[in-house]
């Protein structure tokens, strides 16, 4: 049986009134082979072009999904490598053709849970709890609706009581990861789902499992973000939107004399992660600090020697191994971590300080962690100004104890993520342009390209007129666009 990593998520399309639709999962890339021999329904014997892969209690799928007469059936007994496919008794429903294909499947059912809150604990709906295992019935699921181009399941009036719901796949033994939370009411404006479905209706079309599908959707809706967030304006500037800024408050602590941070542990990932376009605003616990360029921030750091511990350093020892020791003196003191350490012999080619107290002043009371900063010679203090480069926001000090522990407070343009599945829903607060980018590149899949290019142009110019309106309302704004 399938893990639950290995099973697919699946994605919920649509809630309309009490029915939910949902998208079966993508078996392109499953083990494929095809009827040999035409298949006499509730017979046993299904002799395939090549049954390499297959094995007993697997269960496949006979026809092209979306097909009416498409069937899973369980593989009933060991598969010999050969053509020789033995499938349960009976299990046929109908005949198939030479040629048609068969399909090993993971994904057999749909477990549908409801929610009172978005990623809150669910429940089994009513009428799903109620299904009992018989024959190729799946406890407390609904099986996947092969035969037509996705599932759907009408709920009972008791099932229609929860704000949200979400589903999982199984194979009878596992489960998958959930899929999003949908609300009662059905997927969100400005969802996935909700644009495709209006593109779909500006270009009279519909999902057709073919040309048009669910994941090909999908891409086109994540194609129109990029196309918003990468708009280049009359001036020849990246456009930068009001709903792309963000603020984080506890993602990054100050550690003592340690003046690197990487940028990359924001919650938000930055539109500009290495440079300072893009940031607004940042401060030090409740006090701002001010931006400065690499070159006057590395003037502040001209002649000191910084390196890094090379092996582990615990309380008491005489020693301590750094990854560079060319620049220290031959005795002296440096700063490691909050210890501030004695030594009184440096051996350059291991990069080793020796003659380190075992206690008392200049002893190194705790333990520290390869990588940990070590200088010698600065000052370390209160930071007042920061700089970004190579992914990372550097300060202008070290910081002293009296800063250690303190959040580096961010307000800045971040990168909007791609969408994973056609029930997420879009931060772009403009999602009425969609439909017209979408049914374009509709139009264009269809050969149809006079409309398609009609309707990009309604696009272009709608974006055009949304990016004339949208402002970055900050207080640091006029400072913003000296960059």
């Amino acid at each position: 049986m399938a893990s639950p990593d290995v099973l697919q998520t699946p994605q919920i399309i649509s809630i309309k009134g009490s029915t939910i639709r949902i998208a079966h999962p993508d078996i392109s890339g499953y083990i494929r082979t095809s009827v040999a021999t035409a298949h006499v329904a509730g017979t046993t014997a299904l002799v395939a072009a090549d049954n390499h892969g297959f094995l007993d209690n697997d269960y496949v799928l006979l026809g092209e999904v979306g097909d009416a007469k498409t069937e899973d059936v369980d593989i009933a007994a060991t598969v010999t490598r050969g053509t020789a496919i033995t499938i349960t008794t009976g299990i046929t429903k109908f005949g198939h053709s030479l040629d048609a294909p068969i399909t090993k499947i993971l994904e057999r059912g749909i477990t549908i849970y409801g929610a009172a809150t978005d990623g809150g604990a669910g429940t089994i709906i009513e009428s799903i709890d109620a299904y009992a295992a018989s024959g190729r019935q799946l406890t407390n699921a609904v099986m996947i609706q092969w035969d037509q181009d996705y599932t759907e399941f009408t709920m009972i009036s008791t099932d229609t009581a929860y704000a949200y719901y979400y589903v999982v796949f199984t194979d009878g033994t596992t489960v998958s990861s959930s899929s999003d939370y949908v609300l009662a009411a059905g997927p969100a404006y400005n969802s996935a789902i909700s644009m495709a479905e209006a593109g779909l209706r500006e270009a009279n079309a519909e999902i057709d499992g073919d040309l048009i599908t669910n994941d090909w959707m999908l891409d086109i809706v994540n194609d129109w973000q990029d196309e918003v967030t990468q708009y280049i304006t009359n001036d020849g500037y990246t456009k930068d939107w009001s709903f792309e800024l963000a603020e984080n408050l506890s993602s990054i602590t100050t550690t003592q004399n340690e003046e690197k941070y990487a940028l990359s542990s924001l919650t938000l990932a930055m539109k500009y992660p290495d440079t300072h376009k893009g940031i607004f605003h940042v401060r030090l616990g409740e006090n701002k600090i001010e931006y400065i360029d690499l070159d006057n921030l590395l003037n502040a750091y001209d002649g000191i020697p910084r390196t890094e511990v090379k092996t582990e350093a615990s309380a008491a020892d005489t020693s301590i191994v750094l990854d560079n020791t060319y620049e220290f003196a031959e005795s002296g003191s440096v700063f490691v971590g909050p210890d501030t350490v004695t030594y009184t012999g440096n051996t350059e080619s291991t990069g080793t300080l020796t003659g380190i107290p075992a206690s008392g002043t200049g002893s190194i009371t705790q333990t520290h962690v390869v990588d940990t900063v070590v200088w010698q010679g600065v000052s370390p203090g209160v930071p007042t100004k920061y700089t970004v480069f190579n992914g990372e926001i550097i300060l202008n000090k070290p910081p002293n104890s009296a800063s250690t522990n303190l959040k580096i407070k961010m307000r800045y343009l971040y990168d909007i993520a791609r969408l994973t599945s056609l029930s997420e829903v879009t931060v772009i607060t403009i999602p009425h342009t969609a439909k017209y980018y979408l049914a374009s590149r509709i139009e264009s899949r269809k050969g149809n390209l006079e409309n398609s290019e009609r309707l990009m142009a309604r696009f272009r110019d709608l974006l055009e007129r949304e990016a004339l309106r949208d402002q970055l309302q900050v207080t640091e704004q006029f400072e913003y666009y000296q960059f």
